[in-house]
C-alpha cells in the first residue's frame, strides 16, 4: 500500500525511533479508519529498525483472540525462543518481570515493540501495555500500538491514557486528499483520472491500491460505472475494507446499500436490529473510511460491489423488506 501523504507520521515513528536508541523509552499510538494504512506504516518502521540492528517483536490483536489473557503480549513474546516473561502469577502481576524479559530479549541492543490492530487485543493485554509504558524506563525501547478508529470491539480509553503521557507520540491517519490522489494518479500515469480514483476510492489508500493496479477496464472508467465483478482486485479491497470496519459496520453498510437514498439511521436500525445508537457509531466509521459520500450514503463504486455480492449470495426472495416509510421530515436526518 501507498504510503503518500505520510511524511509527518514517518517523520514522528522516526524521531520515536531515534530516541528511543538513545536511552529514552517512547510510545507512538497510531489510529485512523480502516484501510488508511495503519499497518503498512508499522511495517515500515520494523523494516528500518531491524536494518539499524533493533531486536523487533510484533504482534496482532485478532477478533477471535479478543477473550484470550494477554493473548497480544504473549504473541508478541513468542518471537523471541525461550523467552520466559509471559509465566505470570495469577491476576497478571508480574509486569516487572516483563519488562525484564523484554530488555533481556534486546540483548543490549534497542528494542521494538510493536502491537497492530489493538482494538482486537484482549483487556489483559492492553492493561500490561499500559503498566509497560510506566516501568520501561529508561529502557532503550519504542512501544507502538496501532489501531482503527472509531472500532466496535475497540477500548475507546485505552489510547487516551496513553497519549496523555509525556513519552507517547500520537498519530492519526486520515483518508487521502484530492492533492495527494493526483499525485498518485501521476505517477501511475493515470493523471488524468484523478478525480475519479478520488471519487470511487474516497481517498481510502486500499481502495486507491486496488484501483490504481487493476486490471479492469471498468476501475478506469467513470465513477458512476459499476464494479460488478465480486472477484476484482476492487470488489475484494472494499470487502477487505468493511471486514476491517467491523460485523457490525459491514451489516449497515450493507443496509445502506439496500435502502438507497432512503436509509436513514432509524431505517438502518430497524432493518438490521443494531441500536441506534451502534447505527451512528458504525456509520461515523464507515464515513471515516471513505466509503460513504457527502451524503452518508455509500459510494457509487462501492454501492455497486455490495450489491454484487449480495446478489452473488443472497437469493432475493430472502432479502429483507424495506421498512416501512418513516414520517416527512424537514431535513435528512444524519
Amino acid at each position: 500500500m501507498t504510503l503518500a501523504g505520510r511524511t509527518a507520521a514517518i517523520r514522528t515513528l522516526t524521531d520515536a525511533f531515534t530516541d528511543s536508541t538513545e536511552g529514552c523509552f517512547r510510545t507512538v499510538v497510531v489510529e485512523g479508519p480502516a484501510g488508511c494504512g495503519k499497518s503498512a506504516l508499522v511495517h515500515l518502521l520494523v523494516e528500518r529498525a531491524a536494518a539499524a540492528g533493533a531486536v523487533v517483536l510484533c504482534a496482532a490483536g485478532s477478533p477471535a483472540g479478543h477473550g484470550a489473557p494477554q493473548g497480544a503480549i504473549r504473541r508478541a513474546a513468542a518471537w523471541q525462543r525461550g523467552h520466559t516473561a509471559m509465566r505470570r502469577a495469577p491476576g497478571g502481576q508480574d509486569v516487572p518481570t516483563l519488562c525484564a524479559g523484554l530488555i533481556e530479549a534486546g540483548g543490549g541492543r534497542p528494542l521494538v515493540l510493536c502491537v497492530d490492530d489493538v482494538h482486537h487485543a484482549d483487556a489483559e493485554s492492553l492493561a500490561v501495555l499500559r503498566r509497560l509504558t510506566g516501568r520501561m524506563r529508561p529502557a532503550r525501547t519504542l512501544l507502538v500500538v496501532a489501531g482503527t478508529v472509531p472500532h466496535e470491539a475497540g477500548d475507546p480509553v485505552f489510547a487516551e491514557e496513553l497519549t496523555r503521557r509525556p513519552a507517547t507520540r500520537r498519530i492519526r491517519l486520515e483518508p487521502l486528499g484530492p492533492a495527494e490522489v493526483g499525485l498518485l494518479a501521476e505517477r501511475a500515469g493515470r493523471g488524468g483520472q484523478a478525480a475519479f480514483l478520488h471519487e470511487a476510492s474516497g481517498g481510502n489508500p486500499l481502495l486507491l491500491d486496488a484501483l490504481l493496479t487493476s486490471p479492469d477496464p471498468a476501475a478506469r472508467t467513470a465513477p458512476r460505472r459499476p464494479f460488478p465483478d465480486p472477484d476484482s482486485l476492487f470488489a475484494r479491497a472494499v470487502q477487505a475494507c468493511l471486514h476491517r470496519c467491523g460485523a457490525r459496520a459491514a451489516a449497515i453498510a450493507r443496509a445502506a446499500v439496500l435502502l438507497e437514498d432512503t436509509a436513514t439511521p432509524g431505517r438502518i436500525a430497524q432493518l438490521t436490529g443494531i441500536a441506534p445508537a451502534a447505527v451512528r457509531q458504525g456509520l461515523a466509521g464507515l464515513a471515516a473510511a471513505g466509503l460513504l459520500d457527502e451524503t452518508r450514503l455509500p459510494r457509487p463504486a462501492v454501492r455497486a460491489v455490495v450489491l454484487a455480492t449480495l446478489s452473488a449470495t443472497t437469493p432475493s426472495t430472502t432479502r429483507p423488506a424495506r421498512p416501512a416509510p418513516a414520517p416527512a421530515t424537514t431535513g435528512r436526518p444524519r
